[in-house]
């Protein structure tokens, strides 16, 4: 299973998330259903990839630079 966050404010972004509903494969939740989906710890995770306090890295040796720095 892979997680997708989507920015849903613009139209671009909500017509993407209604292409993925139409797939029987792909399971869209909202952001109630997310807060019962998952824990404390990737709630708050998800809170600070939304508000741009996340990692980005090149690669993995990048991310292990990255983070020895924190």
């Amino acid at each position: 299973m892979a997680t997708i966050l989507i920015n849903t404010k613009s139209k671009p972004a909500r017509e993407l998330v209604n292409f993925l509903k139409s797939l029987s494969f792909v399971k869209v939740l909202d952001d109630i259903e997310v807060e019962k989906e998952f824990n404390e710890e990737t709630i708050e995770a998800i809170k600070e990839f939304e508000a741009g306090e996340s990692i980005v890295c090149e690669n993995f040796e990048d991310y292990l630079k990255k983070i020895e720095d924190v």
